[in-house]
């Protein structure tokens, strides 16, 4: 029969156990628009630049946070004056600009450790044509960690004809994508999209993972195996001499 201080230190032990495999969830939500940006591009400002096809150079460029405020205050303000001037434009933006926000990408703090990325059960996606009338859904995102590394979760190509088909493609063929994080680190999200203002729709990813427990945790955990089988020991000891 066991004792009941046996008992106390086994139950310890698997708590202790439980609480380095235990995993959590954060769920990261990505708007079409506002969180949508060219990869190469300052990820901090929103912006929009017009380039005139014509003559192969910008004819219009705004960044947030510049001495000049933007020309137009909505969508169809800018195309019907672009129309009416006669200018072959072509739009480059990032984030919102008629409703800007200090940052394009949203970010997590994730603990070192092995992360499973999938879209959320309740996640919608996103439309890269929306203003224009068109269909081409997506659900991508783009990842990057603050020391480096880079992944996707899906592709930008192909796009899909309605949102229940990307849906359907990403939640049976890319659901489940393992994220590796070295260290500690910040996480950043965003849409890879060279014209956001055209978009609709957001998509929401579920980030699962079992972080690497700390060294401290292992010590203790040791610490307490040697004291209980130390004592175990002694027990053991004490019987056969009765």
């Amino acid at each position: 029969m066991i004792k009941k201080t046996t008992l106390t230190l086994l139950v310890l032990m698997l708590l202790m156990t439980f609480s380095v495999s235990s995993s959590h969830a954060v769920f990261m939500t990505l708007d079409g628009i506002e969180n949508a940006t060219l990869w190469s591009k300052d990820k901090t400002k929103p912006y929009l630049n017009v380039w005139d096809q014509n003559s192969s150079s910008y004819y219009y460029q705004w960044e947030y946070g510049s001495s000049t405020s933007l020309q137009w205050n909505n969508m169809n303000e800018l195309v019907t004056d672009l129309n009416n001037q006669g200018v072959a434009w072509y739009l480059e933006s990032g984030g919102d600009p008629f409703s800007p926000t200090n940052k394009i990408w949203k970010s997590v703090s994730l603990s070192q450790g092995t992360y499973e990325i999938s879209l959320a059960d309740n996640s919608s996606a996103y439309n890269l044509l929306d203003y224009w009338g068109l269909d081409m859904w997506n659900a991508y995102v783009q990842i990057w960690t603050d020391y480096g590394d880079s992944y996707n979760f899906g592709n930008g190509f192909p796009a899909f004809d309605s949102e229940s088909n990307a849906l359907s493609y990403y939640h049976s063929s890319v659901d489940g994508i393992t994220l590796n994080l070295l260290q500690d680190a910040e996480v950043f999200f965003y849409i890879n999209d060279n014209n956001s203002i055209d978009n609709s729709g957001s998509v929401t990813l579920d980030i699962t993972g079992t972080p690497v427990p700390e060294p401290s945790t292992f010590v203790l955990l040791a610490f307490g195996m040697i004291i209980f089988f130390t004592w175990q020991h002694k027990q053991n000891r004490n019987r056969a001499t009765i």
